[in-house]
């Protein structure tokens, strides 16, 4: 079954785009590229985002960022499909209006609204517009709730970015809030990268509703001890055995010390019988004859 639909109509090889979209100063220059693309796909097309990725070049976990930030500004729905036996893959629609901030005023008169003029499956989509039955459609200015802010990303490498996208896709994950999540990310900025990718890793494997528990800072402290006991035994050893050069130099030096040692003795000796002859010379006249 197919898992993508597009409100667009194509006119053959050209692909109409939303004005609105356009202009969107709030969306990036890579997710309003992200719409395009997808819009220039065929209705009935199968959206899977590992081949996706590598048609418009970009990583996995870089390609849902952006898709995450076109269902945040409305221009994309995403949405399990719902079958006999349950929910199966998910399915993504492409708006042709931006449902979470277009004026429903504009788009419906409060005298005049009739199906003919506002489709009420298309309206109710809108969460400025409250559909009361069939024929009255009665439409409510909400008070609009300002943004959440972003994510404080501790780390931005792909490994990070595509373990901690998969973290947040978990069932006991998808309800946290913003808030929640936050406070998680700040944990996990206490260590290093690899070893919080390795925690949120173990809590995909188990099922846990968190990542940084009690004991987690005991266990850093031997994660860093092994990787440093790692780097030790794979650096080359100075102590022990000396090598064949190291032996020689020693050898060399020994030698040196040995000859020094002799050469000041046979000086003492030399000098010791000088003065023996001088003294027997003295004591026996020589010196004077």
């Amino acid at each position: 079954m197919s898992n993508f639909k597009s409100e667009l109509k194509g006119l053959n090889r050209f692909q109409p785009i939303p004005r609105d979209l356009i202009q969107d100063c709030d969306l990036s220059a890579q997710a309003r590229f992200v719409y395009a693309y997808m819009a220039a796909k065929p209705e009935g097309w199968e959206f899977w985002q590992e081949v996706m990725s590598k048609e418009v070049g970009m990583s996995v976990a870089t390609l849902r960022k952006y898709l995450y930030e076109l269902r945040d500004a409305g221009w994309l729905e995403i949405c399990g499909q719902k079958h006999e036996r349950g929910f199966g893959a998910t399915q993504y629609i492409l708006k042709a209006l931006c449902y979470k901030n277009c004026d429903t005023q504009n788009l419906c008169d409060t005298k005049n609204a009739t199906h003919n003029f506002c489709d009420t499956q298309k309206i109710a989509h809108i969460d400025n517009i409250d559909i009361q039955d069939n024929t009255d459609i009665s439409i409510k200015k909400k008070k609009g709730k300002p943004a959440p802010p972003p994510l404080n990303l501790p780390f931005s490498s792909d490994k990070f970015l595509e373990t901690w996208a998969a973290l947040c896709e978990e069932k006991n994950w998808k309800g946290k809030t913003q808030k929640a999540l936050q406070l998680t990310l700040n944990k996990l900025a206490r260590y290093e990268e690899a070893f919080a990718i390795e925690l949120m890793e173990k809590t995909i494997e188990n099922g846990w509703k968190g990542v940084v528990f009690g004991d987690t800072d005991a266990k850093y402290q031997e994660w860093l001890s092994a990787r440093q006991q790692k780097k030790d035994n794979a650096a080359p050893r100075t102590c022990g055995r000396p090598t064949q050069a190291f032996s020689l130099a020693q050898d060399n030096s020994r030698v040196g010390d040995m000859y020094k040692e002799l050469q000041r003795k046979r000086e003492e000796e030399e000098r010791r019988l000088r003065e023996e002859v001088e003294r027997y010379k003295r004591e026996h006249g020589y010196l004077n004859g």
